[in-house]
């Protein structure tokens, strides 16, 4: 045929030749261009019916699922013709599952083989305290197609073990240490640190995670404030990896350590009386002081001398060891709970004159020891022929008490003195109408310790 055209061929693909039943060969010569457009609009039928073939004929698996109970762990996939192997890989909880991505970790075992057409598996052979990663696979023209991994475990409702608190030390104002014994469940995952304070339910205010079991610097997240001594009461509970939580531990008390020292005390005033130089000062309405102290300086000195030895607890004093006729310096600080001292107040300078010493106090009071081992004690006394003796008082702590008769000489051995102990003494005059002098200056006396 003269007026034929030879035409390249067109390839039409094998499957749809298959699919059609109209092809013998892969490649046909056409004569003339009508027919080659016939072929062009059967060509695109043909492609759109492949197009619209079931997918999973040809695709990778699709609709993979997995779900789990307390006892199984539930798998299901859209249904394909192929036969499809299962593969499960196992890790004990627990693990650090953001640094096992799916990608990373093998297939694991293989524990199933599926026919075509199966679209489900029920997986009883699994372990509490256990996931488990799955794929699927499946052969498909001579290719390995591999499913991504699903992560499943048991279904977990029970709560993991509780924590017991060991002990609670305070850091500084804002932080404290929390040492606690970790939960015997092998599945927790992380902690629950709680705090309340009164009459409040507990709150959490960290999370620690599951590598940090034994112990942990928490920040307590309220600063302490000054005269409100806040005690706080805290709490630990156990996580595991499905989310149950322990019941809360015993809670441990705990008051953050006050190192602010209070203020200090206000408008201290002297006047002298009969019974010695009498100190007063305003009160402190703060809650967390605890008491006074009085720190005396004479001109002798070269520094300020503490005068009492216990607490002063009301906004008053009264020096009975002073002297006529000289000078002394007064400051009086307050003292809070933790004994941090307040800053000193300022300086009070008080003159003692003669209007309460007609009964001179015996001078140059002096204590030695005797062989014996007792204290003999020597003084000095003007001549006063309205003087009628000295008296001797100790004290062991709990105040002066007289413990000799009235003495004419000037000297005195006690001896019903413990030798293993320390007394301080002082000494009196007294006059022939009854009046008394002021005490002499204290001097102390050390026993033989033993």
């Amino acid at each position: 045929m003269k007026n034929m055209k030879k035409l390249k061929a067109l390839v039409i693909p094998e499957y749809i030749c298959r699919k059609l039943n109209e092809c013998e060969s892969k490649s046909v010569e056409y004569a003339n261009s009508s027919l080659v457009l016939n072929i062009f609009i059967r060509k695109l039928i043909l492609a759109s019916i492949v197009f619209f073939l079931p997918i999973n004929a040809f695709a990778d698996i699709t609709g993979f699922q997995v779900k789990s109970t307390e006892k199984s762990i539930f798998l299901k996939w859209h249904k394909t013709d192929k036969i499809i192997s299962l593969y499960r890989k196992a890790y004990q909880l627990p693990i650090a599952w953001e640094k096992q991505k799916s990608k990373k970790i093998d297939k694991g075992e293989k524990i199933a083989e599926l026919k075509s057409g199966e679209s489900e598996y029920i997986d009883n052979n699994v372990k509490e305290n256990t996931r488990y990663y799955y794929r699927l696979q499946y052969a498909n023209d001579k290719k390995t197609t591999l499913s991504s991994a699903l992560v499943s475990s048991l279904k977990d409702t029970t709560p993991p073990d509780a924590v017991k608190i060991n002990t609670a030390k305070a850091v500084n104002y804002s932080k404290l240490i929390l040492n606690w014994s970790a939960s015997k469940s092998p599945d927790v995952v992380a902690y629950r640190i709680y705090r309340s304070q009164k009459n409040t339910s507990p709150k959490i205010i960290k999370i620690v995670n599951f590598n940090n079991k034994s112990s942990k610097q928490i920040t307590t997240e309220i600063l302490q404030k000054k005269n409100a001594q806040i005690e706080y009461n805290y709490f630990i509970s156990a996580v595991d990896g499905a989310g149950n939580v322990s019941p809360l531990s015993s809670s441990i008390a705990l008051q953050l350590p006050d190192t602010i020292a209070p203020q200090s005390p206000l408008q201290l005033t002297a006047t002298q009386t009969e019974k010695g130089l009498e100190l007063h000062w305003l009160a402190d309405l703060v809650n967390d002081v605890s008491g006074y102290a009085v720190y005396r300086k004479s001109s002798n000195d070269e520094t300020f001398k503490k005068l009492n030895n216990d607490l002063i607890y009301t906004p008053v004093f009264i020096d009975t060891e002073i002297q006529a006729n000289k000078k002394y310096r007064y400051r009086v600080v307050a003292i809070d709970q933790f004994g941090n001292e307040s800053k000193p107040t300022k300086g009070l300078l008080v003159f003692i004159n003669n209007k309460y010493f007609s009964v001179i106090a015996p001078d140059s009071f002096l204590i030695t020891t005797t062989q014996q081992g007792r204290p003999a004690l020597n003084w000095a006394l003007k001549n006063n022929q309205s003087i009628s003796g000295v008296i001797v008082l100790r004290s062991e702590g709990d105040g002066f008490k007289v413990v000799s008769k009235l003495l004419k000489n000037n000297a005195f051995v006690d001896d019903s003195v413990k030798l293993n102990r320390s007394y301080k003494y002082k000494l009196k005059t007294l006059a022939t109408n009854g009046e008394q002098s002021v005490g002499s200056n204290v001097v102390l006396w050390k026993g033989a310790m033993k």
